[in-house]
């Protein structure tokens, strides 16, 4: 029986005929002999298309530029011989200071800064666009300063200060000119320098005084008659009162004025703010009271990977060392600035010629039964293939499409009638720091990048909220309205090792402004992660931020007028309810005027929340600018960011840091 059963539950074998074998070798033989190599042919053939029109665009590019540059030097040199009386005469009025001031003679200076210079210099897009504003005036906003806010335990002397900044911070042009900005080009124009303007003092009572000062200086403008940075130095009088500190090179200094006693500042206990709002205690108890060094600059200077970049030959180490001399910021050379591969325009076209025969020597000896993996063959197709999507992805962008209407987002009723706003009223909110060792060890566990873990937790952070607000519209989910936030991620791009160390050429705008999806419809922090990592990796491997580069300038520089570029640019911010950025900073601490710098903030007044991550001596900060009017409760995102980050700690089993004990008590309780 129980073969009678395997013989029923076996299919019948059933000889094929002589026909269909044979129909089976013809089919086999033309797919062979005719359809296989047909398609490898066509595809060949679309292959040395792309990549002919592709050196085409090369070959044009590098013939203007050549012309450009013979016209350059041409007319240069025409104009520096009708300009040499008159640079003569501007020698003397590079710069002025308080008259009273400790600092070096003039004579000393110019031998490191060079003299007003009777040619201005042209501006890239970038740089132009942000120095003339961006966005329409129906959008109200002023400005793109960006301020750096630096706490220490005791301030520098305003001497001091203008020493390094004479001796240091003027050798970059950007910080001695100002941008003219025309209808077809900008250029920056070297002006004399009054840094007793630019270096300011003020005072303040306590730690919240301190803070509405911040919020309040941040969303102010620039002027037009001088270079668009400034520093302030702000005494915290709720520390050791009566102390400030005269530098005397090399990390010494002495205290005038005070007791003789340790000036590190007392922790401080909430208070309420000019506003109405109050510094909760858990940020008292982990934030101590501090002084403010608040470096104010205009965006049109440099992105902040060029910032970074340039500060490290102005602060110091607690030996007064430059940074850049001892090697400290090795590190973010490496990680931020490219291998000088191409010497020139030529060599990188032989590059892309010598890779275009490459991957055509390739495709013709190798085939699949040679060992050639499939995903190597047609490899210009599909880079063709995600490049054509990421076009179509950033012109679609300024298209109306708006994000999930949440708590932490206009609504759409007042995005159609007004679209985006800028408001001169907007507030800081911030985190305590917490450790970057912490955060790497999620990294790690997780194998995700870090940027991902900042945006995965900023991602639970919203979520929270929203559940906090009663907002669960993520969790049930609606057909008919949509369930994503989106964010305009900073994407910075490497920069030559020679730029870096050039002052010209250090100061530059090479970031843009990629719109991403963030990860709040999924349930669980470990999914949050995970989903937010295959929207990078997909960013990442379509080249979308490079496309956004080139359609930016392509599109904006040369092509599009002025007025419907800044319309373009607000419909894109009005679709999107964040702008998300990631500085990584030095990893220890550094020194100003001999005064070691202990925390770190950045505050940016944008259209949008705008949210700065900032890595710093091994600790991280988060820092948010916000419109009360559309966030109500914005001091609960920073504590939901900390406890997005302790959930996923949790998740992946990652013990918490000594240091971090009080934060995680400060998550948990939150």
């Amino acid at each position: 029986m129980a073969l009678e059963k395997s013989s029923l539950c076996e299919p019948s074998k059933r000889e094929a005929s002589t026909s269909f074998v044979f129909l089976t070798f013809l089919r086999r033989l033309f797919s062979i002999a005719l359809f296989r190599p047909t398609t490898e042919l066509f595809l060949y053939i679309l292959d040395s298309i792309i990549i002919l029109v592709v050196f085409t665009y090369h070959s044009v590019l590098f013939t203007f530029w050549l012309f450009c540059s013979l016209f350059k030097r041409r007319k240069r040199t025409s104009r520096t011989t009708n300009c040499v009386d008159d640079a003569s005469a501007d020698d003397d009025s590079v710069l002025s200071d308080d008259g009273g001031s400790n600092v070096d003679s003039e004579d000393e200076f110019r031998q490191d800064v060079p003299s007003v210079s009777a040619l201005p210099r042209r501006m890239s897009f970038p740089s132009s666009n942000l120095a003339g504003v961006p966005f329409p005036e129906a959008t109200g906003c002023r400005h793109q300063m960006i301020t750096i806010a630096m706490y220490c335990n005791e301030l520098p002397s305003r001497e001091a200060l203008i020493h390094i900044c004479r001796k240091h911070l003027l050798k970059y042009f950007r910080f001695r000119a100002i941008p003219v900005v025309g209808r077809w080009s900008s250029v920056w124009r070297e002006v004399p320098v009054d840094l007793s303007w630019h270096i300011r003092s003020a005072s303040v009572a306590d730690d919240a005084a301190l803070h509405a000062w911040l919020e309040d200086v941040m969303v102010k403008g620039y002027s037009s008659d001088h270079p668009r940075w400034e520093v302030h130095l702000v005494e915290n009088r709720s520390c050791s009162s009566g102390t400030s500190v005269i530098a005397k090179g090399k990390g010494e200094a002495t205290r005038e004025g005070g007791t003789g006693r340790d000036s590190r500042c007392p922790k401080q206990t909430g208070k309420k703010g000019g506003d109405g709002e109050t510094a909760t205690s858990h940020h008292a108890n982990l934030i101590p009271s501090r002084h403010l060094i608040a470096f104010r600059v205009d965006h049109s200077i440099g992105d902040g990977v060029s910032l970074v970049q340039a500060a490290s030959k102005v602060v110091t180490d607690a030996e007064g060392v430059p940074l850049y001399m001892r090697g400290a910021v090795d590190a973010f050379r490496k990680n931020n600035a490219a291998e000088t591969r191409f010497r020139s325009p030529i060599s990188y076209l032989v590059y892309k010629i010598r890779m275009g025969i490459s991957r055509w020597t390739t495709r013709w000896r190798r085939s699949d039964e040679s060992g050639t993996p499939r995903p190597e063959r047609h490899q210009t197709l599909r880079e063709f293939a995600h490049f054509i999507y990421a076009v179509i992805y950033s012109l679609k962008g300024p298209l109306r499409a708006f994000d999930a209407e949440t708590p932490v987002s206009r609504p759409h009723s007042f995005r159609k009638e007004f679209g985006p706003r800028w408001n001169g009223k907007s507030k800081l909110a911030k985190a305590p720091p917490i450790s970057l060792a912490f955060v790497k060890a999620i990294r790690q566990a997780s194998g995700v990048p870090l940027n991902d873990v900042f945006l995965a937790a900023f991602a639970g952070a919203i979520r929270r909220y929203c559940a906090a607000l009663e907002f669960h519209d993520f969790e049930q989910g609606d057909a008919n309205r949509p369930r994503t936030l989106k964010a305009l991620l900073a994407c910075a791009f490497a920069r030559s090792l020679q730029a870096c160390d050039d002052p010209e050429l250090a100061l530059r705008n090479r970031f843009v402004l990629t719109s991403i999806e963030l990860a709040v419809a999924q349930a669980t922090p470990k999914e949050r992660l995970e989903a937010t990592h295959k929207i990078t990796q997909w960013m990442k491997k379509s080249k979308q931020p490079l496309v956004d580069f080139a359609c930016q300038n392509i599109l904006g520089g040369y092509i599009v007028p002025t007025g419907m570029r800044k319309q373009i640019a607000a419909d894109l911010f009005n679709n999107h309810s964040f702008v998300f950025a990631n500085v990584p900073a030095y990893p220890e601490h550094f020194y100003v005027a001999g005064v070691r710098i202990e925390d770190i903030q950045v505050a940016f007044v944008n259209l949008l929340t705008q949210v700065e991550i900032l890595s710093y001596a091994n600790r991280v900060a988060f820092s948010m600018v916000y419109d009360p009017d559309v966030i109500k409760q914005a001091d609960l995102l920073p504590q939901f960011f900390v406890e997005e980050l302790f959930a996923l700690a949790k998740d992946f089993e990652v013990p918490v840091p000594v240091e971090d004990a009080a934060l995680a008590n400060f998550a948990r309780q939150s």
